[in-house]
């Protein structure tokens, strides 16, 4: 449908889906089911809708529209606080339902589109003096205690090798079994005997670092490298702003996304 589009349609539609994006995250927290701990989701007749995956692309079109009215005035403090402003609402729904992975995809769009925007870099560096000042009080008040288990475990996941620490455990046994060529898809013992846990989604990386192995995994980053090295030149063949802003936007989120998902099968980061 949206190739079928003209892709400046999306901005006249930018407030729309804003507002309905926020209405839906907060239908999440009156009617959404709970599901690992966490409430993300509304159940429809037919299906489980989760509306922090909206959010992720309201607020790219609603930020796009945002700074490409503001073309001519991207270093007013004023610029970036408002831009702020309109990406903090999704960011702290989706914080308190909690889903920490999502809040910081929202985050990286909103940090990185106003930075290619022109926003100066001076106003980013006192937002994250503010932010750094606030991290002991994030973490004492701000997180659940499974979140802050979860950074513990990453530290030290001999602490618990048999209940907290197992996934990452396991997501790291997994990656290193599969060797250079891997053991070939549908051999992988990690995976198929279900050592390996929440395969589709969260470790979805460790399954195709047993399969394919080393080499298979250098596969797929070749390809997300291309996916967005092609998404750049569409950035620079843009016709206005707000459709080089849009593909700024959603290539941040692609390749946060996959840092993330890699960086936790792989414990350069703890799991979200």
């Amino acid at each position: 449908l949206m190739l079928l589009l003209d892709y400046r349609l999306l901005g006249r539609l930018a407030p729309l889906v804003y507002g309905l994006t926020l209405l839906a995250l907060l239908l999440v927290d009156l009617t959404g089911q709970v599901s690992y701990g966490a409430k993300r989701w509304i159940a429809l007749p037919f299906l489980q809708f989760q509306p922090s995956e909206l959010a992720k692309v309201a607020l790219i079109i609603t930020l796009a529209k945002f700074f490409a009215d503001r073309e001519g005035s991207p270093h007013l403090l004023r610029t970036m606080l408002l831009s702020l402003a309109l990406a903090l609402p999704p960011i702290v729904l989706v914080f308190f339902q909690p889903d920490v992975g999502t809040m910081l995809v929202l985050l990286a769009i909103w940090l990185g589109m106003a930075l290619m925007s022109g926003v100066p870099l001076r106003y980013f560096a006192g937002v994250g003096l503010i932010a750094l000042l606030l991290l002991p009080v994030i973490y004492e008040f701000g997180l659940h205690d499974y979140q802050r288990a979860r950074i513990e475990e990453f530290l030290d996941p001999s602490r618990d090798p048999l209940g907290r620490s197992y996934n990452i455990i396991q997501a790291e046994i997994s990656i290193g079994s599969g060797g250079l060529f891997g053991k070939g898809l549908m051999g992988g013992s990690q995976t198929q005997l279900n050592y390996l846990r929440v395969q589709t989604t969260d470790f979805i990386f460790s399954v195709l670092g047993e399969e394919l192995g080393f080499f298979g995994g250098l596969l797929l980053l070749g390809l997300f490298t291309l996916l967005l090295l092609r998404a750049i030149q569409a950035a620079e063949r843009a016709r206005d702003s707000f459709g080089r802003l849009l593909v700024v936007g959603v290539c941040i989120m692609i390749l946060v996304q996959t840092t993330i998902n890699i960086g936790v099968n792989t414990r350069l980061l703890p799991a979200t």
